[in-house]
């Protein structure tokens, strides 16, 4: 699975109806730089949500806590494993390789 492969179910995503939020740890002094990414690579996205607190490791979760409370959740993706926690019930989850960590890709379905 290749970028192409990830734009391509963000654009299909967004053509059947689903919201597309991003949620990324980087500082919202980087929002710029992200925004400038998501743009080179046409993902579509309803909400770009960044790190207020770089020193808050549970940043992730607790805003997918959150995001969970308001939507269902049908799939997260991320590289770090800490990206598929907390996602919702009936959550699939995709977990992307990460050239730090030993880790490959790896499907969820949801309900596992």
């Amino acid at each position: 699975m290749g970028k192409k492969f990830f734009v391509k179910l963000a654009e299909y995503a967004k053509a059947n109806g689903f919201m597309i939020i991003v949620l990324t740890a980087r500082p919202k002094t980087s929002r710029t730089a992200s925004l400038e990414n998501l743009k080179e690579f046409k993902i579509p996205f309803d909400a770009l949500i960044m790190n207020d607190s770089d020193d808050d490791p549970c940043f992730k979760v607790n805003v997918r806590r959150r995001i969970a409370g308001k939507y269902d959740v049908c799939l997260t993706i991320g590289d770090q494993v800490t990206d598929l926690l907390c996602p919702g019930p009936n959550c699939a989850a995709i977990k992307l390789p990460d050239p730090t960590s030993l880790f490959s890709y790896a499907w969820v379905p949801p309900g596992t």
